[in-house]
């Protein structure tokens, strides 16, 4: 009898040892041979879809999304208006200086954003907010187009499905932390270091997308600089 009482000791506690093991296991091995394994041994703090989706609250709130490189891939844009020679004698036609061009910040929000390619992580976050019935709203960097908020609000709402979508709101290069305490955001996705930044200056959690490998953004980021989380997979 002491026997069986003896090995009865023995499984539980190998038992607990394995759940130990399990439940310490490094966050950089759940993405064994990834970009995610680099930044998670970094430091990063990567989490996937169902664990956002478990984080959120119970109640509705308001999101932000940033648009370049976060919801669309915008680079086929942005490499045009650099290297197109559609002006006069073969010139590019938006200047020395493209991105200080008023008539690229409108062509890009009316017309070029129909070769930008919507990635697959904003359509899977986005319906996760649709469904709890929360406040979406696109903040964007760029520039105000002259022809207004309305062509690119409209593109977004296509693209997503979304109904009663606010205004784009455009900062034209400058901060965003006084638009998402204006409009009481909670969370914002963003690619870039400005992004996290304005967040954490905003005083709500900013959640990091990765860019495209693809992409012609030239910014720097310094993944988990500002204790943001990072989703897996998003750079697709």
């Amino acid at each position: 009898m002491r026997f069986y009482r003896y090995l009865a000791v023995v499984f539980a506690v190998m038992l607990f040892a394995g759940c130990t093991t399990q439940g310490t296991k490094r966050s950089s091995d759940r993405f064994p041979g990834s970009l995610y394994q680099t930044l998670a041994m970094s430091g990063c703090r990567v989490i996937t879809i169902p664990e956002l989706t478990a984080s959120l609250p119970r109640v509705a709130i308001s999101v932000g999304f940033d648009i370049d490189d976060t919801v669309l891939f915008s680079s086929p844009a942005f490499y045009y208006a650099m290297t197109n020679t559609d002006g006069p004698c073969s010139a590019n036609r938006y200047g020395d200086h493209p991105l200080k061009s008023n008539q690229f910040w409108t062509d890009l929000s009316t017309d070029l954003d129909k070769f930008s390619i919507p990635k697959k992580i904003a359509f899977e976050i986005i319906n996760i907010h649709k469904s709890r019935g929360d406040t979406i709203y696109f903040i964007t960097a760029r520039h105000r187009p002259d022809t207004g908020a309305k062509p690119l609000t409209n593109r977004l709402n296509h693209i997503f499905d979304l109904s009663n979508l606010h205004e784009v709101v455009f900062t034209n290069e400058q901060p965003k932390t006084a638009t998402l305490r204006e409009k009481n955001i909670r969370i914002y996705y963003g690619d870039s270091d400005g992004d996290m930044r304005d967040a954490r200056s905003a005083n709500i959690r900013p959640i990091r997308i990765v860019r495209s490998l693809l992409s012609t953004k030239s910014s720097t980021t310094n993944y988990g600089a500002f204790q943001e989380e990072v989703i897996y997979n998003s750079h697709y």
